[in-house]
């Protein structure tokens, strides 16, 4: 994986202001089998996401923002176990939004955040077919806080309530089951 990215900060106002930026990433990938030697799979794909932010800060240590973030993410190559075994999956952008704020003081530190992450999804299929179909959707609720005791020592405490369902399937069965695997905390 190569990636490059650039963003700029622009204050609109005293207290206001925008964060953009463009990610490029490049993943290249190359499977061999061992015994042969042949090479069973070659991939490759690129592509630019975006970042934005609008960040309001009512004092020097307390930050409010709203966040729009896309990321591209390497295609699955399909396992053995599955009939399209070697099948190289399409790469996946991943959308993420997210509102929180970030308090920053001599002794302590603090953030909340809302957020909700779109991505595609790997199905099965019946006749045992790893495919894409559908949208991944995680969201929920993460606070965190640390407090320092001097400069070289520090205790935090975190924690993240997830909610992960099926978006868009096109199995409508799925629709707003849960996520396998996701923890609800």
């Amino acid at each position: 994986e190569k990636s490059a990215y650039v963003s700029d900060t622009v204050t609109l106002f005293d207290k206001l202001s925008i964060l953009a930026g463009l990610r490029y990433t490049s993943y290249k990938s190359k499977s061999w089998n061992w015994l042969s030697q042949a090479l069973t799979s070659d991939y490759r794909t690129d592509g630019f996401t975006p970042t934005f932010a609008l960040l309001f800060k009512p004092d020097p240590g307390t930050t409010i923002y709203a966040s729009y973030i896309q990321a591209l993410a390497e295609g699955t190559i399909v396992g053995d176990v599955y009939a399209n075994k070697g099948e190289i999956l399409p790469a996946l952008t991943s959308k993420q939004y997210e509102i929180g704020a970030k308090w920053q003081r001599t002794d302590w530190d603090a953030t909340v955040a809302l957020f909700r992450l779109d991505r595609g999804a790997n199905l099965i299929t019946a006749d045992n077919r790893l495919v894409q179909d559908g949208v991944e959707r995680y969201q929920g609720l993460e606070v965190a806080r640390r407090y320092r005791v001097n400069p070289a020592w520090s205790f935090g405490l975190s924690g993240v309530y997830v909610d992960g369902t099926h978006q868009k399937a096109a199995n409508s069965w799925l629709i707003g089951r849960p996520l396998h695997g996701t923890a609800k905390f």
